[in-house]
């Protein structure tokens, strides 16, 4: 006697089944779905300034600086961003242009010059505030997206990479190779869950700010959000954190 056996028919359905399972376009999926959840609280940061010490010089020269990326902090108008777009310049006019409120004046109040942030105010209230990944949840080895909002479009663009490495920089920084550059500078690096790891900024392992020098090489620093919020009511105070200096000099003679 012979069995009879019906071939399974495949089918569209069939076909979105497979892909369903296919790791390639769950990770697409994923990624998607992370930008589509972080894209309310990416900012861009727009800034108008003279170069310091030149304001009150004849035919001193006001240029306005290319776009780069922030992140709201709080609900009531906080938004934290690198410290990088204000170095060695005198912010003569800063623009936020939050998703769906449009451009808002912004004022710089504090900094910490060690981590690379610094914090700006705006007149807001409901803001839409970014959930955390607490630093003893983070794992070397997670997927890392750096979110920026510096060229316009209708979403932020997206750098993929992995967390790295963590407590960096005498424990200051995450360390991601998502490619960090001047557009998203300031911006998030999230999970994919769209949850905030840390404030990506441009800083050497020793923990000096660089500006480009290490774009592109696979290395970069994000501040962990957990790091920030507890450095919050300082900052919001106008204070200026800066590296301790030890004032110790060597005589060899």
């Amino acid at each position: 006697l012979f069995a009879l056996f019906t071939l399974p028919i495949h089918t569209a359905g069939a076909a979105e089944e497979a892909a369903a399972i296919d790791p390639e376009a769950a990770t697409e999926k994923a990624f998607a779905a992370a930008v589509r959840k972080a894209a309310p609280f990416v900012v861009t940061i727009k800034t108008i300034s003279f170069e310091k010490g030149k304001k009150e010089e004849r035919g001193a020269f006001r240029r306005a600086d290319g776009p780069t990326t922030g992140c709201v902090l709080a609900a009531d108008g906080w938004i934290v961003t690198s410290s990088f777009n204000f170095k060695g310049r005198e912010a003569v006019q800063i623009i936020a242009e939050i998703p769906g409120r449009g451009p808002l004046v912004a004022r710089l109040l504090g900094q910490d010059l060690s981590r690379g942030i610094a914090l700006l105010k705006v007149e807001a209230k409901d803001l839409p505030v970014p959930a955390h990944v607490p630093k003893a949840e983070m794992r070397v080895g997670a997927w890392a997206l750096a979110l920026g909002r510096s060229f316009g479009g209708e979403g932020p663009s997206l750098q993929a990479g992995v967390v790295s490495a963590l407590d960096r920089i005498s424990g200051k920084a995450i360390q991601t190779d998502a490619a960090l550059s001047p557009a998203n500078s300031g911006g998030p690096l999230v999970d994919l869950e769209g949850k905030i790891l840390g404030i990506n900024v441009p800083l050497f392992s020793q923990g000096e700010d660089v500006g480009v020098l290490l774009y592109d090489t696979g290395i970069g620093f994000s501040i962990p959000f957990e790091d920030i919020l507890a450095l919050a009511d300082r900052l919001k105070k106008g204070d200026v954190l800066k590296p301790p200096f030890l004032g110790v000099t060597f005589n060899f003679g």
